[in-house]
């Protein structure tokens, strides 16, 4: 299964999180909310109460794949939205020992490793928490 997770620190709406990576992914997706009948994705969010305040998936088959990297759909996240994206790297994902958070800024051309920090109902940067 294919899967991508970011959290945002204010929330988006889902019809536009779904043309964003309809877009960006070429995969047909829905949400519960949203269905498609030739959906091949799902997308979920889920809201916290503290810091990043807007966590999404996108979960997909495995064998369809996306030519995109994790970084390259969190700048067109960063730039569509206008906000700050969180996310593990591609190597965190893959390696769980290997945990390595990427910050993706709207402003900013590349992501930037960030340490964060686990809260009683979200996460932060380590810096804000």
């Amino acid at each position: 299964m294919g899967d991508l997770n970011f959290f945002l620190r204010n929330a988006a709406s889902e019809e536009r999180l779904l043309e964003l990576f309809e877009r960006e992914t070429g995969l047909a997706c829905e949400s519960m909310d949203h269905l498609k009948e030739q959906a091949v994705a799902l997308l979920t969010s889920t809201s916290y109460d503290e810091g990043f305040r807007f966590g999404i998936s996108l979960c997909w088959p495995q064998h369809l794949g996306t030519a995109k990297t994790l970084v390259q759909l969190a700048k067109a996240l960063a730039a569509d939205l206008k906000e700050e994206v969180l996310f593990e790297s591609e190597r965190s994902v893959s390696d769980s020992a290997a945990e390595e958070w990427l910050l993706v800024s709207p402003y900013d051309a590349d992501a930037r490793v960030v340490k964060i920090v686990e809260l009683q109902n979200g996460v932060d940067l380590a810096a804000h928490a």
